[in-house]
């Protein structure tokens, strides 16, 4: 139970509120749902596909990381943490939903009803476009 003005909402990077706060503010979020996914990984029981809780926490926290790389603010650049965030919180999400995607074209298992596999599709390919971006950045000097 955060006060209000210590919660994150996606919209603030929109809103008259520095940058630098919504990135903390986001950070903090992200790092809640962080501790999240590791309790739900070490309650973590097969099949992957069955396992509602431990997709829901990683389609957040991976959807919340993506976030990062929507802000278009001249004032900040957000990039280096973006990549830092990407690489803490959204790596270890998207690999368990890459292996939750593997497990379910060999098996057959459906998602439960709430998980959405076009949508885990389509944060993964964003997120490896992310990936690729900053290694061309880091490539290029």
């Amino acid at each position: 139970m955060l006060p209000k003005h210590m919660r994150y909402w996606k919209t603030c990077w929109e809103e008259d509120i520095p940058s630098v706060v919504c990135l903390m503010l986001c950070i903090v979020h992200l790092t809640h749902w962080y501790n999240e996914f590791m309790i739900q990984k070490l309650l973590d029981y097969s099949p992957l596909t069955l396992n509602a809780a431990l997709l829901r926490v990683s389609v957040d926290l991976l959807s919340n990381t993506l976030t990062l790389g929507t802000i278009r603010d001249r004032s900040y650049d957000v990039h280096r943490d973006m990549l830092n965030a990407l690489l803490l919180f959204g790596v270890p999400a998207a690999s368990v939903l890459a292996n939750a995607l593997r497990e379910q074209h060999r098996t057959g298992q459906q998602f439960p009803a709430e998980i959405s596999r076009a949508e885990i599709i389509r944060m993964l390919s964003v997120l490896i476009s992310h990936l690729d971006a900053a290694a061309h950045m880091e490539n290029s000097g």
